[in-house]
């Protein structure tokens, strides 16, 4: 038993007697923490690259690549307005940049919704459509607002759309049709920024009243329409010198036929010599 108990003393001191600082340790864990370190390390650096690849070859795509750029430009519909005023236009958009920094030269980032719209307003044309024909054509379709009204103000002339807007100046002697009826402007309110500013309920009652005496049977020869300060009135001249007062807040119709009526039953050959004929008060109908 002595025995036993110093071979097992002796074998406890020379363990006491190693230094295991002295040992080189390694921790499995660790090592395989460093080499996951390692290779996301190198994924991330070919990330980057390809991201850096990719930056340089949209900036040479955009900037200097012309696959995508503006070559032909085609404009269809133009009448009134020049070709070469909307060709101006575009190759001053192309010019520009969207946000500062993107080439509107490339087809891709022509900013085709602004140009329409720059057109619209500047024209006033019924519609635009631009489309891209790819790789490289910008199609441009234009359709003109149609004429309405023939618009007469301090001794100048113009065509007029639906909506108030002067769209040209012409000289009273190119006006050979009436298609239009002609409207003398003899308020105080003037065009300003293009726009007629009489209300637009009295050039619209002198279309449906230009439309409805157009009958050749009624034989009312209309010279022009005549809007002056007297309120809620349109007036209509004849050949003949006879200006008729119409209400524009009573039925077209009704005074139309107390028209015809005057005309053809009390007047007749006295028609044309009367100075006036006042249809706005009622039923009843006022005459020199």
């Amino acid at each position: 038993m002595t025995t036993s108990w110093r071979n097992k003393n002796k074998t406890y001191k020379k363990l006491r007697k190693f230094d295991y600082s002295k040992k080189k340790l390694e921790n499995p864990f660790f090592k395989r923490k460093e080499k996951i370190s390692r290779k996301s390390g190198f994924k991330l650096k070919i990330i980057i690259g390809f991201i850096v690849i990719f930056i340089c070859l949209v900036f040479y795509f955009f900037y200097f690549s012309t696959f995508l750029r503006i070559t032909e430009i085609s404009i269809e519909g133009l009448g009134r307005v020049s070709n070469e005023e909307v060709y101006s236009l575009t190759g001053d958009q192309i010019k520009t940049r969207r946000f500062f920094v993107l080439p509107q030269k490339n087809l891709l980032l022509f900013d085709d919704e602004g140009f329409s719209s720059l057109l619209l307003n500047k024209y006033r044309f019924e519609e635009v459509v631009v489309n891209k024909d790819w790789p490289n054509k910008l199609e441009i379709k234009i359709m003109e607002k149609p004429f309405a009204y023939v618009w007469n103000e301090q001794d100048k002339y113009y065509y007029a759309d639906t909506d108030g807007f002067v769209l040209e100046e012409i000289n009273p002697l190119d006006i050979k049709k009436k298609e239009h009826p002609l409207i003398c402007n003899e308020s105080d309110k003037k065009i300003s920024d293009f726009k007629i500013q009489v209300e637009k309920e009295y050039m619209e009652y002198a279309k449906v009243l230009f439309d409805k005496l157009a009958d050749p049977s009624l034989d009312i020869n209309i010279e022009r329409f005549i809007i002056d300060n007297d309120l809620d009135t349109i007036k209509i001249e004849t050949k003949e010198g006879v200006k008729i007062s119409f209400s524009t807040k009573g039925d077209f119709d009704k005074q139309i036929e107390k028209l015809i009526i005057v005309k053809t039953e009390k007047l007749k050959d006295d028609f044309a010599t009367k100075k006036y004929i006042d249809l706005r008060f009622g039923d009843k109908v006022y005459y020199q």
